[in-house]
């Protein structure tokens, strides 16, 4: 190892993370989140602004029928591209823009998430340390993958992991004419019977990765959590905590790597959310380093 290498902050973490799950085999299983305050929990901003955690599940879920959904359809928000929008997907739309709703960001891209768990506001009279927290999306005991079929369903089905599935024989059968004719095994065949996802063995949280929906999910490799109000250290595999007075150093080598806010926030939306007034300004800003990074900036632009 080079004695760059060495020094690297990052390589320290990919470190951990490989002594806690092991990184060989774990693509697509995993899922994180950064903090950039340890202390919070993982929850969702739904249950931020109604701010109980011990609300009842009905009232979560007319939260998002009323305060929601039906005023966004009002609004002419549900329909895209002449297509009329799925619950999840509006509400998908709606948090994009800032709405609270018990979607909870993921990424399945470590980096990603290091680079949120280094985040620090303005306002903050002094530096937080953060925090990754790292999903197995894999336990199918605790998790379900939202498959395409499922996204048709109200928000109040999915919420209530009160789906339907239909299970078809795949054995051909030839159906009497009348079903006093048939056997057991018959009609199993020819009337399939609906299974309840709620039947599956303490099913609590769906994971949705839907990249089509826009860019910044895209760029962001973004998956979405949601099921209960939050997610409790029982379901949460393992924790990071970063450091506070290791995040300018880790940011650094994350844009090095590429991974800034600029390249996170694509669209015009969070472009302009990253200059906002409670947003620090870019890393030396001002300095001579910052000079000479934007002159190069500018260099393989051509643009000088």
């Amino acid at each position: 190892m080079s004695e760059k290498e060495s020094k690297s902050v990052i390589a320290g973490y990919l470190q951990k993370l490989d002594e806690l799950i092991g990184l060989e085999g774990s693509e697509g299983n995993y899922a994180y989140r950064g903090q950039e305050n340890a202390k919070w929990g993982v929850e969702s901003g739904a249950l931020r602004r109604l701010g109980n955690p011990n609300l009842p599940k009905e009232d979560f879920i007319i939260y998002h029928e009323n305060e929601l959904l039906e005023p966004a359809r009002m609004d002419g928000h549900g329909v895209e591209d002449g297509r009329e929008l799925k619950d999840l997907e509006l509400l998908a739309k709606l948090q994009h823009h800032g709405a609270a709703t018990c979607l909870i960001d993921f990424t399945r891209n470590f980096f990603v998430a290091m680079w949120f768990a280094c985040q620090s506001h303005k306002e903050e009279e002094e530096e937080k340390d953060g925090k990754i927290f790292i999903l197995d999306t894999s336990d199918e005991n605790k998790f379900l993958s939202l498959k395409k079929k499922y996204l048709k369903k109200e928000v109040r089905r999915l919420l209530r992991f009160q789906i339907h599935d239909e299970v078809a024989s795949s054995k051909e059968t030839t159906i009497p004419s009348s079903p006093e004719d048939m056997n057991e095994e018959d009609k199993k065949a020819a009337f399939p019977k609906e299974t309840l996802i709620s039947e599956i063995p303490e099913p609590s949280w769906w994971h949705w990765s839907p990249h089509d929906l826009n860019n910044r999910i895209l760029k962001q490799d973004s998956v979405f959590v949601f099921g209960q109000l939050e997610i409790n250290k029982d379901t949460l595999l393992q924790e990071i905590k970063i450091p506070k007075e290791k995040k300018k150093e880790i940011l650094k080598e994350l844009e090095r790597l590429g991974i800034t806010e600029r390249t996170l926030f694509k669209d015009l939306s969070g472009f302009a959310e990253s200059h906002g007034h409670n947003k620090l300004l870019p890393l030396e800003y001002g300095d001579a380093n910052y000079y000479l990074r934007k002159g190069d900036e500018a260099w393989q632009k051509r643009d000088v």
